[in-house]
């Protein structure tokens, strides 16, 4: 009975920071046109939100770095990705170590 209440609240908790995150990355997304620098603070923290509790967001994190590491022109991408990676992602979930020993820096 435990187990079930345990499993029922952090499937919630779960619903609930997904939701936070989305709901923060759109209002990132409208705000970030404004003169007062609030979007860009609000996406980045969205994103923490949803790579820590979003699996689907994880994938689309993992496509895009593998899509960026592939090619020559998005280094800048690829290298804040490596950083956003080290700073959300556990040691496990953690694609950079082999994906970078092919990219020169």
């Amino acid at each position: 009975m435990i187990d079930v209440l345990q499993n029922i609240w952090l499937h919630f908790q779960k619903t609930v920071f997904i939701a936070l995150g989305l709901f923060l990355f759109v209002l990132g997304l409208i705000t970030f046109p404004l003169p007062i620098p609030i979007g860009l603070p609000l996406i980045v923290i969205s994103l923490f939100i949803l790579l820590r509790y979003s699996e689907w967001a994880r994938y689309i994190f993992r496509s895009l770095k593998k899509w960026s590491a592939h090619h020559s022109k998005p280094r800048v991408i690829y290298h804040f990705l490596k950083k956003l990676e080290r700073m959300v992602c556990s040691q496990k979930d953690k694609i950079m170590t082999k994906v970078s020993k092919k990219i020169p820096s």
